[in-house]
C-alpha cells in the first residue's frame, strides 16, 4: 500500500505531466468563434494572440526589457509548436497519449479532492485550544522578521475637494469618522485600505508611499498619523498598533500558519483512515467485487 507522503509526492509528479500534456494539446485552432484578439504568429493554424502575450510577460518591466521578453516568448512559442506539430506527424497512436491524459485528469481530480477534505475537515477538528498551546510552546517559531500594522490608510487625488475632510477623519478610531471615510472614498480615494480588525504587513503599505523607509520599525514607532504627498496624491497612513521584527507575531495573525501545521501533522493518520473507511464503504454497498479469491491471487505469484 502506498503511504499518504508517497501518494501526495506522486500525485503532485502526475499533476505536473497533466498540465505539460495538456498545455500542448490545447493550443488554440485560428477561428474567430475561439477568440476575438489580434494575432501576433501563427503557426499551421495555431495562433498566439496578443493578450497571451500580454499575460506571459512580466508586469512591472520597462520598455525596453519588456520589449525583449515579448521577443524571446514568441521565439519559444513558435519553437514549441513546430515540435509539437513534428511531434503529431510521427506520433501515429494517439490511444495511449489519450489513456495517459485520462489517467493524470483522474489524478489530478483525486488529489484535489483529498487535499480540499483534509482541510475542510481537519480545521473542523482543530480547536482554538490546540492552536493556542501551539503558539505557546513554540514562541520562536512565530518571530516576526517585518512589521505588522493595524490601522487604516488611504491615497487621495491632490484635485479632491475632501483632502481638508480626509485629513481630518484618518486621525480619529471612532466610527463616526470611519464611517465618513468610508462613505466619501467610493468618489474620492484611489485606494482605501481598512485594516483595523486585521494584521498587514508593513511592507503591503510602505510599496504604496513614495518615499523611502529604511527603518520601519522606527517609522511605525514613531507615526500613529503620518501624511505625505507628490504632484498628484496626498497619503494618509494611521497606525493603531503595531508588532516589530524580533518580537513574536500575535496569535490571531498567526493561526493560518498553526492550522497548516496542525493540519499537516494529522495528514497521514487522516488520509489511511480516509482510504480505508472509502474501501469499507464501497464493500458493504457491493461497489468493489473481486472475482477471485485474493489469497489464491496471492499463491499464483
Amino acid at each position: 500500500m502506498i503511504k499518504p507522503a508517497q501518494y501526495i509526492c506522486k500525485r503532485l509528479l502526475l499533476i505536473t505531466l497533466l498540465v505539460i500534456v495538456i498545455s500542448a494539446c490545447s493550443s488554440k485552432t485560428d477561428t474567430k468563434l475561439d477568440k476575438d484578439d489580434t494575432p501576433v504568429v501563427s503557426v499551421h493554424g495555431r495562433t498566439l494572440y496578443l493578450s497571451d502575450l500580454n499575460n506571459a510577460i512580466p508586469a512591472g518591466l520597462n520598455t525596453a526589457d519588456s520589449t525583449q521578453a515579448a521577443d524571446a516568448y514568441i521565439k519559444m512559442w513558435v519553437k514549441e509548436e513546430l515540435i509539437y506539430e513534428k511531434a503529431k506527424q510521427n506520433v501515429t497512436d494517439q490511444s495511449e497519449i489519450d489513456e495517459m491524459v485520462e489517467n493524470y485528469r483522474q489524478s489530478l481530480t483525486t488529489f484535489t479532492y483529498m487535499e480540499q477534505l483534509l482541510k475542510e475537515e481537519l480545521s473542523k477538528k482543530i480547536t482554538d485550544n490546540e492552536l493556542k498551546s501551539y503558539y505557546d510552546k513554540n514562541p520562536d517559531s512565530f518571530e516576526l522578521e517585518s512589521c505588522l500594522i493595524k490601522g487604516l490608510f488611504l491615497k487621495i487625488p491632490q484635485s479632491s475637494t475632501e483632502v481638508r475632510n480626509f485629513r481630518q477623519w484618518y486621525q480619529s478610531n471612532t466610527d463616526a469618522a470611519k464611517e465618513k471615510i468610508e462613505k466619501a472614498s467610493y468618489q474620492n480615494a484611489v485606494i482605501y485600505d481598512y485594516f483595523y480588525d486585521k494584521w498587514i504587513n508593513f511592507d503591503d503599505i510602505s510599496s504604496n508611499i513614495p518615499i523611502s523607509i529604511s527603518d520601519q520599525a522606527q517609522f511605525v514607532k514613531n507615526n500613529k498619523n503620518f501624511e505625505t504627498e507628490d504632484s498628484l496624491y496626498v497619503y494618509f497612513l494611521h497606525i493603531e498598533e503595531y508588532a516589530l521584527p524580533g518580537t513574536k507575531a500575535p496569535y490571531e495573525y498567526s493561526k493560518p500558519e498553526i492550522t497548516d501545521i496542525l493540519i499537516n501533522k494529522h495528514r497521514e493518520t487522516f488520509l489511511q483512515t480516509l482510504e480505508q473507511d472509502l474501501l469499507n464503504k464501497a464493500i458493504e454497498n457491493d461497489e468493489v467485487k473481486y472475482y477471485q479469491d485474493k489469497n489464491q491471487a496471492q499463491k499464483k505469484k
